[in-house]
């Protein structure tokens, strides 16, 4: 087999505007450059620069994959994922190192990416296209493909700034996909597609790798990288931790997420902005039925949710609250709503209690965890989510080969009995 990439020690660094408030306390490092800073303090803004701090998002990373490999890229959030596939997709320079790409490269990394939002779908796939290097006969030549992929015939003319952000990625896939690219790079954005766009996305990276072309694959979907890609790479704090297969590495990768822990201080200014504080989660632990530490299920296995909380000022009852939800479109799938006391508690009291879900009958997928605490009457105390929280989604897989039975979110026991006559 030819060698499609190759990375030598790619290192990418940026410099990150450290801001204060004008009463001199320190603040949250931001991402602002020194002109804007400049602005907002002339308007009387509340913060203002204090120097820059250098962040690394990528550091050392060495790999090499050959043509017609299909490739997971997987990490949390911040690993250096995106910031890989952009140095690969010529988008953006590494600091150090270099990236030797051989092939036509297709792109897929944010929603609206190459898109005007004044133009119409139709323009926009010629402009995409171009963007992507296809000649005009050959856009030409897969219009038609291209328009019945996305779904969007009714809306050719509609400008795509009216377009929702699920229209904005079939179409971009869509264009990206029929550019037969010998390389093709996808970045989570694929989630914000429903599920049945996801499959069909899915069954075209597929078939793109049945015909020898190269597909690099970001995703936090444990499942479709189980299910595409025979090799993956765990990427953490910019390092390579992990490479080679896919089970090895969603071993590795639960490994990294073990090591995630929710404390009281866990995301606590973004959830003070909503509840009161008054009780707080300290811990938050999910497990296999054996009492380890786990993230990753087998449809069918046995969760366990392990929670510790404290009181920090007295409250007059105290009500728990779970939700499971989509990870696509964060919809609530299921609910828990218990009491943990319906007398009053003192400040300083600790508790804990154990949620156990035998034999989920889930698809394959990851789902977003909710966590709330609160009064009967509703009033917030705390609330933790896969989306503020050091926490990951859970991950459901299977090994079912038929994907027909794999859609929708659960398992529902039915029975067929066939009528003569």
């Amino acid at each position: 087999m030819t060698l499609a990439i190759r990375a030598e020690r790619l290192s990418k660094r940026y410099r990150i505007a450290k801001t204060t408030p004008r009463n001199g306390q320190p603040a949250q490092p931001q991402a602002v450059l020194p002109p804007a800073a400049g602005l907002w303090n002339r308007w009387g803004g509340s913060l203002r620069l204090g120097g820059t701090r250098e962040f690394w998002a990528l550091q050392d990373v060495s790999f090499e994959i050959q043509t017609g490999e299909v490739v997971g890229i997987i990490g949390r959030n911040g690993a250096g994922k995106s910031t890989l596939l952009k140095i690969l997709g010529r988008i953006t320079r590494p600091t150090r190192g270099a990236a030797r790409v051989r092939g036509r490269v297709g792109t897929l990394l944010e929603v609206g990416t190459g898109f005007h939002p004044e133009l119409s779908g139709r323009e926009n796939i010629f402009l995409n296209g171009a963007i992507l290097g296809m000649r005009m006969h050959e856009i030409r030549r897969k219009f038609d493909e291209i328009v019945e992929f996305a779904e969007v015939e009714s809306f050719l003319e509609t400008p795509v700034k009216r377009y929702s952000s699920g229209m904005f990625v079939r179409l971009a896939f869509a264009v990206a996909a029929h550019l037969q690219p010998e390389i093709l790079l996808i970045d989570e954005v694929l989630a914000v597609g429903d599920v049945a766009f996801q499959k069909k996305c899915l069954s075209r990276m597929e078939s793109l790798s049945h015909r020898n072309h190269t597909v690099l694959f970001v995703s936090h979907n444990m499942g479709a990288i189980r299910q595409l890609c025979p090799r993956s790479i765990v990427i953490d704090g910019g390092r390579v931790v992990f490479d080679g297969a896919t089970a090895d590495a969603l071993r590795a990768y639960n490994d990294l997420l073990w090591n995630i822990t929710v404390d009281a201080e866990t995301s606590l200014p973004d959830r003070l902005n909503r509840c009161t504080g008054a009780v707080r989660f300290t811990s938050v632990r999910v497990e296999n039925v054996c009492g380890e530490k786990e993230w990753d299920f087998h449809a069918g296995d046995t969760i366990r949710m392990r929670l510790s909380y404290e009181v920090y000022e007295p409250v007059g009852d105290l009500w728990f609250h779970f939700s499971l939800q989509s990870s696509t479109h964060t919809e609530t799938i299921a609910t828990v709503s218990e009491p943990l006391s319906e007398t009053p508690l003192p400040a300083g009291k600790k508790g804990s209690f154990l949620l156990e879900f035998p034999q989920v009958a889930l698809r394959p997928g990851d789902y977003g965890l909710y966590f709330w605490l609160g009064s009967k009457l509703g009033i917030a105390y705390d609330n933790l989510n896969s989306q503020n929280a050091s926490f990951p989604a859970l991950s459901i897989w299977s090994d079912e080969p038929d994907q027909r039975k794999t859609a929708g979110f659960f398992s529902l026991p039915a029975r067929l009995v066939p009528i003569e006559g």
